[in-house]
């Protein structure tokens, strides 16, 4: 099973696809929790747009035991670009 933990969410059974388009990202999402196509644009302050077929908003990603509350974590996140 594939699981993907977003913004303190986990998808479950999740299929993506990716490609960079110019300045922005095009994504297309099958999980259990969510279907649909994902546009980001990382210009100016950035947008996210979404067309879903479905969406359930998913459970929140389990604590592990001995592990930082979720608030004091700090993701770094980094988009290659072409």
């Amino acid at each position: 099973m594939v699981l993907l933990d977003l913004l303190g969410r986990r998808l479950h059974e999740v299929a993506l696809r990716a490609v960079p388009t110019g300045t922005a990202w095009d994504a297309v999402i099958t999980s259990r929790e969510a279907e649909g196509q994902i546009r980001w644009d990382g210009t100016g302050r950035g947008t996210v747009r979404a067309r879903l077929r479905h969406l359930t908003v998913p459970e929140a990603v389990p604590d592990k035991p001995g592990s930082a509350d979720s608030d004091d974590l700090v993701h770094d996140h980094r988009v290659a670009r072409p």
